[in-house]
Protein backbone atom coordinates (compact mmCIF):
# COMPACT_ATOMS: atom_id res chain seq x y z
CA UNK A 1 0.00 0.00 0.00
CA UNK A 2 0.87 3.49 -0.11
CA UNK A 3 0.03 7.43 -1.42
CA UNK A 4 1.44 9.57 -4.22
CA UNK A 5 1.88 13.21 -2.95
CA UNK A 6 2.84 16.35 -4.58
CA UNK A 7 4.93 19.25 -3.41
CA UNK A 8 5.79 22.71 -4.15
CA UNK A 9 9.95 22.27 -3.51
CA UNK A 10 12.03 19.48 -2.80
CA UNK A 11 13.12 19.84 0.21
CA UNK A 12 9.56 19.13 1.99
CA UNK A 13 9.70 16.43 -0.22
CA UNK A 14 12.72 14.97 1.68
CA UNK A 15 11.28 15.39 4.84
CA UNK A 16 8.66 13.87 4.20
CA UNK A 17 10.85 11.06 3.32
CA UNK A 18 12.76 11.57 6.58
CA UNK A 19 9.62 11.59 8.78
CA UNK A 20 7.84 8.79 7.70
CA UNK A 21 11.31 6.78 8.39
CA UNK A 22 11.30 8.41 11.45
CA UNK A 23 8.07 6.77 12.47
CA UNK A 24 9.31 3.46 11.74
CA UNK A 25 7.56 2.56 8.88
CA UNK A 26 8.67 -0.12 5.98
CA UNK A 27 9.03 1.24 2.94
CA UNK A 28 9.51 -0.49 0.40
CA UNK A 29 9.65 1.88 -2.36
CA UNK A 30 10.31 6.15 -2.37
CA UNK A 31 10.58 7.74 -5.98
CA UNK A 32 10.38 11.13 -6.66
CA UNK A 33 10.52 13.66 -10.23
CA UNK A 34 11.04 16.89 -10.38
CA UNK A 35 8.42 19.25 -11.71
CA UNK A 36 9.94 18.97 -15.26
CA UNK A 37 9.67 15.42 -15.46
CA UNK A 38 6.11 15.22 -13.87
CA UNK A 39 4.41 17.41 -16.28
CA UNK A 40 6.35 15.27 -19.15
CA UNK A 41 4.61 11.42 -17.27
CA UNK A 42 1.24 13.51 -17.43
CA UNK A 43 1.42 14.94 -13.71
CA UNK A 44 0.92 18.71 -12.43
CA UNK A 45 3.77 20.89 -12.23
CA UNK A 46 5.45 20.37 -9.02
CA UNK A 47 7.42 17.90 -7.67
CA UNK A 48 5.79 14.06 -6.91
CA UNK A 49 6.91 11.33 -4.16
CA UNK A 50 5.67 7.89 -4.32
CA UNK A 51 6.09 5.95 -1.36
CA UNK A 52 5.31 2.38 -0.67
CA UNK A 53 5.21 0.52 2.58
CA UNK A 54 4.97 -2.96 3.41
CA UNK A 55 2.21 -3.52 6.32
CA UNK A 56 0.99 -6.55 8.35
CA UNK A 57 -2.41 -7.13 7.53
CA UNK A 58 -5.27 -5.26 9.51
CA UNK A 59 -2.70 -2.67 9.61
CA UNK A 60 -3.69 -0.51 6.58
CA UNK A 61 -5.76 2.15 8.24
CA UNK A 62 -3.34 2.99 10.84
CA UNK A 63 -0.30 3.36 8.64
CA UNK A 64 -2.25 5.19 5.83
CA UNK A 65 -3.07 7.72 8.15
CA UNK A 66 0.56 8.13 9.19
CA UNK A 67 1.39 8.18 5.51
CA UNK A 68 -1.21 10.85 4.80
CA UNK A 69 0.08 12.82 7.86
CA UNK A 70 3.91 13.09 7.02
CA UNK A 71 3.23 14.48 3.57
CA UNK A 72 0.48 17.37 5.28
CA UNK A 73 2.77 18.01 7.96
CA UNK A 74 5.32 18.84 5.16
CA UNK A 75 2.85 20.99 3.15
CA UNK A 76 2.76 18.34 0.51
CA UNK A 77 -0.89 16.88 -0.84
CA UNK A 78 -2.18 13.50 -1.15
CA UNK A 79 -3.33 13.35 -4.76
CA UNK A 80 -3.15 9.34 -4.35
CA UNK A 81 -3.94 6.51 -2.43
CA UNK A 82 -2.81 2.37 -2.73
CA UNK A 83 -4.51 0.02 -0.59
CA UNK A 84 -2.98 -2.76 -1.97
CA UNK A 85 -0.34 -4.04 -3.99
CA UNK A 86 -2.14 -4.10 -7.57
CA UNK A 87 -3.74 -0.98 -6.67
CA UNK A 88 0.11 0.67 -6.03
CA UNK A 89 1.38 -0.73 -9.14
CA UNK A 90 -1.63 1.28 -10.67
CA UNK A 91 -0.29 4.21 -8.72
CA UNK A 92 3.11 3.97 -9.98
CA UNK A 93 2.31 4.33 -13.91
CA UNK A 94 3.18 7.59 -14.39
CA UNK A 95 6.48 6.82 -12.65
CA UNK A 96 6.88 3.92 -15.20
CA UNK A 97 6.78 6.87 -17.97
CA UNK A 98 9.80 8.30 -16.92
CA UNK A 99 12.42 7.39 -19.38
CA UNK A 100 10.09 6.47 -22.14
CA UNK A 101 8.38 10.45 -21.55
CA UNK A 102 12.38 11.59 -21.89
CA UNK A 103 12.87 9.87 -24.53
CA UNK A 104 9.67 11.28 -26.49
CA UNK A 105 10.06 14.76 -25.52
CA UNK A 106 14.32 14.81 -26.81
CA UNK A 107 13.11 12.87 -29.99
CA UNK A 108 9.98 15.22 -30.04
CA UNK A 109 12.30 18.39 -30.38
CA UNK A 110 15.63 16.77 -32.51
CA UNK A 111 13.46 13.78 -34.12
CA UNK A 112 16.30 11.38 -35.59
CA UNK A 113 19.35 13.77 -34.09
CA UNK A 114 18.31 13.54 -30.39
CA UNK A 115 20.87 12.49 -28.37
CA UNK A 116 19.89 11.05 -24.73
CA UNK A 117 22.33 11.30 -21.77
CA UNK A 118 20.96 9.31 -18.71
CA UNK A 119 23.05 10.34 -15.93
CA UNK A 120 23.54 8.44 -12.95
CA UNK A 121 24.82 9.92 -9.08
CA UNK A 122 24.28 9.42 -5.58
CA UNK A 123 24.42 11.59 -2.47
CA UNK A 124 23.40 11.21 1.11
CA UNK A 125 18.96 11.89 1.20
CA UNK A 126 19.88 14.78 3.43
CA UNK A 127 21.76 16.66 0.94
CA UNK A 128 19.37 15.42 -1.88
CA UNK A 129 17.99 19.43 -2.21
CA UNK A 130 20.89 20.66 -2.84
CA UNK A 131 22.23 18.85 -5.10
CA UNK A 132 18.88 19.09 -7.01
CA UNK A 133 18.56 22.85 -7.05
CA UNK A 134 23.12 22.31 -8.24
CA UNK A 135 21.71 20.42 -10.95
CA UNK A 136 19.20 22.59 -11.80
CA UNK A 137 20.97 25.42 -12.09
CA UNK A 138 24.07 23.67 -14.09
CA UNK A 139 21.48 22.69 -16.84
CA UNK A 140 19.86 26.68 -17.13
CA UNK A 141 23.57 27.51 -16.91
CA UNK A 142 24.73 25.59 -20.08
CA UNK A 143 21.34 25.87 -21.84
CA UNK A 144 20.76 22.28 -21.85
CA UNK A 145 16.97 20.37 -21.32
CA UNK A 146 17.41 18.48 -18.60
CA UNK A 147 15.19 16.39 -16.30
CA UNK A 148 15.12 14.72 -12.66
CA UNK A 149 14.02 12.07 -11.32
CA UNK A 150 15.23 9.18 -9.04
CA UNK A 151 15.16 6.76 -5.66
CA UNK A 152 14.71 9.19 -2.79
CA UNK A 153 15.20 6.19 -0.35
CA UNK A 154 18.90 5.92 -1.20
CA UNK A 155 20.01 8.87 -2.65
CA UNK A 156 20.14 8.27 -6.24
CA UNK A 157 19.63 10.99 -8.96
CA UNK A 158 18.74 10.10 -12.83
CA UNK A 159 19.43 13.49 -14.35
CA UNK A 160 18.32 12.54 -17.98
CA UNK A 161 19.62 15.17 -20.73
CA UNK A 162 18.79 15.62 -24.47
CA UNK A 163 20.61 17.97 -27.27
CA UNK A 164 20.59 18.42 -31.18
CA UNK A 165 23.76 15.60 -32.08
CA UNK A 166 24.05 17.84 -34.97
CA UNK A 167 25.19 20.50 -33.01
CA UNK A 168 28.63 20.44 -32.25
CA UNK A 169 28.89 22.83 -29.53
CA UNK A 170 25.88 21.78 -27.87
CA UNK A 171 27.14 18.82 -27.88
CA UNK A 172 30.23 19.56 -26.06
CA UNK A 173 28.52 21.96 -23.50
CA UNK A 174 26.74 18.17 -22.33
CA UNK A 175 29.50 16.41 -22.34
CA UNK A 176 31.03 19.51 -19.83
CA UNK A 177 27.74 19.46 -17.84
CA UNK A 178 27.55 15.65 -17.61
CA UNK A 179 31.00 16.13 -16.06
CA UNK A 180 29.86 18.74 -13.89
CA UNK A 181 26.47 16.44 -12.67
CA UNK A 182 29.30 13.86 -11.20
CA UNK A 183 31.18 16.59 -9.83
CA UNK A 184 27.67 17.44 -7.52
CA UNK A 185 27.92 14.08 -6.53
CA UNK A 186 31.22 14.42 -5.34
CA UNK A 187 30.58 17.72 -3.06
CA UNK A 188 28.32 16.31 -1.41
CA UNK A 189 30.29 13.32 -0.42
CA UNK A 190 28.30 11.29 -2.78
CA UNK A 191 29.46 8.96 -5.61
CA UNK A 192 29.62 9.25 -9.03
CA UNK A 193 27.65 6.40 -10.21
CA UNK A 194 25.36 4.68 -7.84
CA UNK A 195 23.82 2.34 -10.18
CA UNK A 196 24.84 2.94 -14.27
CA UNK A 197 28.76 1.76 -13.82
CA UNK A 198 31.86 4.16 -14.36
CA UNK A 199 33.24 2.76 -17.39
CA UNK A 200 35.21 4.99 -19.79
CA UNK A 201 33.15 8.30 -19.60
CA UNK A 202 33.12 8.51 -15.71
CA UNK A 203 37.22 7.53 -15.31
CA UNK A 204 38.35 10.60 -14.25
CA UNK A 205 35.46 11.36 -12.25
CA UNK A 206 36.33 8.35 -10.24
CA UNK A 207 39.99 9.61 -9.69
CA UNK A 208 38.56 12.58 -8.87
CA UNK A 209 36.55 11.21 -6.09
CA UNK A 210 38.92 9.35 -4.87
CA UNK A 211 41.48 11.50 -4.45
CA UNK A 212 39.31 13.63 -2.49
CA UNK A 213 37.99 10.62 -0.03
CA UNK A 214 41.38 9.47 0.19
CA UNK A 215 43.78 11.77 -0.76
CA UNK A 216 46.66 9.46 0.89
CA UNK A 217 46.19 6.50 -0.60
CA UNK A 218 47.21 5.30 -4.08
CA UNK A 219 44.43 3.17 -5.23
CA UNK A 220 44.80 1.21 -8.39
CA UNK A 221 40.99 0.16 -10.10
CA UNK A 222 41.03 -2.05 -13.48
CA UNK A 223 38.69 -2.02 -15.74
CA UNK A 224 37.99 -4.92 -18.30
CA UNK A 225 36.88 -3.62 -22.35
CA UNK A 226 36.11 -5.92 -24.44
CA UNK A 227 37.48 -8.97 -25.75
CA UNK A 228 40.23 -7.90 -28.97
CA UNK A 229 40.42 -9.75 -32.31
CA UNK A 230 41.87 -12.64 -30.15
CA UNK A 231 39.02 -12.66 -27.90
CA UNK A 232 41.35 -11.85 -24.91
CA UNK A 233 39.79 -9.17 -22.84
CA UNK A 234 42.27 -6.25 -21.92
CA UNK A 235 42.72 -4.75 -18.45
CA UNK A 236 42.81 -1.17 -18.85
CA UNK A 237 44.32 0.72 -15.54
CA UNK A 238 42.23 3.39 -14.46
Amino acid sequence: MGVLGQFNNVEDLVNTVIDIRKAKLWTMINEFLDEKLSQLVGLDNKFHLWVGVDVNAGGEGNVLEQLKNSVAKNRGEVVGVAYSLGEFNKLLEPRRRLYNAALQAAFGDYGNNALVFIEDIAVPMSRLPNAVRDLTELGDRYGIKMVIGGHIGDGNIHPTMWVNKSDKKEVERALRLFEEIGRVGIKYRGTVSAEHGIGTQKRELLKESLRRKEPRKLCSFIQFNGPDKKGVRPVQHI
